[in-house]
């Protein structure tokens, strides 16, 4: 498990517009937690919420092995925000995945 705080701290402006993808989750409180059951199962929890609550990303994802070749997997996400808020603009875009591996 891990969990954290990304700040930010702005020292001087510069003039124009600036493109930084990574201020994105800035202001927001991010957190990991995974499981490993056994060698063929694991499950994985992820997020991020604002401080201020209007904006926040949440994963859930269960992966099990079949065989010696085989992964399925299977995920979810939910995004939910204001619409000004930069993680809470993707709010519709909240979806579940199924997904088959196969290694050889």
């Amino acid at each position: 498990m891990i969990a954290g705080y990304a700040g930010e701290v702005v020292t001087s402006r510069s003039g124009g517009e600036t493109f930084a993808p990574d201020r994105g989750t800035a202001r927001s409180i991010l957190c990991r937690a995974s499981l490993t059951i056994d060698a063929a199962r694991s499950i994985a929890f992820e997020g991020a919420m604002r401080d201020n609550g209007d904006g926040g990303y949440f994963e859930a994802e269960y992966s099990q092995a079949y065989g010696d070749h085989w992964r399925g997997t299977l995920a979810a996400t939910l995004i939910a925000g204001r619409a000004d808020d930069f993680i809470g603009q993707y709010r519709r875009n909240s979806h579940v995945a199924a997904s088959v591996r196969y290694s050889f």
